[in-house]
């Protein structure tokens, strides 16, 4: 105690947290091509060009590849429906992680590899861009670009972005170094109830892709909340 005080002293403390939304390492996943939709409810814009498919990566046996093969598409996207209105829940900030690298091209075409938020009407809202012509990074807020820094072919990233709903603000992280802080998620005023989350290969000449590919494992969607405890002194 304090001054010859004896007793004992509750400290009520509050911090924050987050508890797991979703998470796959994709293991439980089947490989090969045309994968991961029709699992987990993943989903995906094409399921005949091995644009997309599971294949050993990493440290695993199983991670996602986008891109790679020839396809007709002008982009070809993957992915999984959040499921959670974080706003009416009460816990509007969202934490997303992703392991990922983005493998250059051989046959000299390069393209564009986008990890993007929708809204539940399917509308873009924002987005971080990895453009493989450049190989700069860009934050998208569903009107314009902003580069934001640069990243290496081949090597692994994790990509970290937190994503307030009420506030209409977020930030992110690559390899631990800040790409951005506290930007908009849309700059259009579009309702921003997050929707889907997941990636996209963009061609930058439709009819003509690079061979260049995004490989990504251990996706994780997590709600970010206060935590409430009692410490005994």
């Amino acid at each position: 105690g304090w001054n010859g005080a004896t007793g004992t002293i509750a400290l009520h403390l509050a911090f924050t947290a987050t508890s797991e939304l979703y998470f796959t390492d994709f293991e439980a996943f089947p490989a090969g091509p045309n994968q991961p939709a029709g699992r987990e409810g993943w989903l995906s814009t094409n399921h005949t060009d091995a644009a997309s498919g599971l294949f050993p990566a990493f440290s695993g046996l199983r991670s996602v590849w986008l891109g790679l093969n020839p396809t007709a598409d002008a982009s070809v996207e993957v992915w999984r429906p959040i499921g959670y209105n974080p706003v009416a829940a009460g816990t509007p900030e969202l934490q997303f992680s992703v392991d990922l690298s983005v493998i250059a091209s051989t046959n000299g075409r390069r393209d564009n590899f986008l990890i993007f938020l929708s809204n539940p009407q399917g509308q873009k809202l924002g987005g971080i861009t990895f453009d493989n012509t450049n190989l700069r990074v860009n934050r998208y807020d569903g009107a314009t670009y902003q580069d934001v820094g640069g990243f290496t072919n081949g090597v692994r990233f994790t990509l970290v972005a937190t994503m307030n709903f009420a506030t209409n603000r977020w930030s992110a992280t690559l390899g631990g170094a800040s790409l951005f802080a506290n930007q908009p998620i849309n700059a259009l005023g579009t309702a921003i109830t997050p929707g889907d989350l997941g990636a996209a290969w963009v061609i930058t000449t439709q009819g003509s892709p690079g061979n260049n590919h995004l490989i990504f494992d251990n996706y994780r969607l997590a709600k970010k909340h206060l935590d409430k405890g009692r410490a005994m002194l």
